[in-house]
């Protein structure tokens, strides 16, 4: 499975116990190479014992182009690929420059007796869909945010 071209993780410490922070990521148009309609991209660096509050979508090109009619992006990871956000259009989304945000908050920690339990590796992804195969497109970029909250101590 590939990676996305670009991910940076980014921190703040909001109280004695929690760090607060998001994954940035880019996707082009080239890191699609899947000769199928669909091609899962995995987002490294996010922290480990860390789950994901929300995630948001910019388009900043239309991926078109090798004969495609429709592209689509999800975000979340292989068990739930629209956790996140669900499948944005990103073939003829008609608000370039636009976060497109939605009400998923994300797989909140579980409450126990014995505090918080983490996902011990929540491993995101972002899911293409096209209408040809993903690898056929020849223009098109966009950038994501998945915010997150982990424990202090890893």
């Amino acid at each position: 499975m590939a990676n996305v071209s670009f991910s940076k993780a980014y921190e703040t410490q909001i109280d004695a116990v929690h760090i607060e922070g998001y994954v940035e990521f880019r996707v082009v148009h080239g890191d699609l190479t899947a000769g199928a309609t669909t091609e899962a991209l995995d987002i490294p660096n996010f922290p480990a014992r860390a789950y994901p509050l929300r995630g948001r979508l910019l388009v900043g090109a239309y991926f078109t182009g090798g004969g495609a009619t429709t592209c689509t992006a999800q975000l979340g990871d292989s068990g739930d690929p629209n956790a996140l956000v669900e499948a944005l259009d990103v073939f003829s989304t008609t608000a370039l420059g636009s976060w497109t945000l939605t009400l998923t908050q994300g797989v909140q920690a579980e409450g126990a007796s014995t505090g918080y339990v983490y996902e011990a590796a929540y491993a995101p992804q972002i899911l293409f869909t096209c209408s040809g195969n993903v690898s056929i497109l020849t223009t098109g970029h966009l950038t994501g945010q998945i915010h997150y909250r982990r424990p202090v101590h890893r």
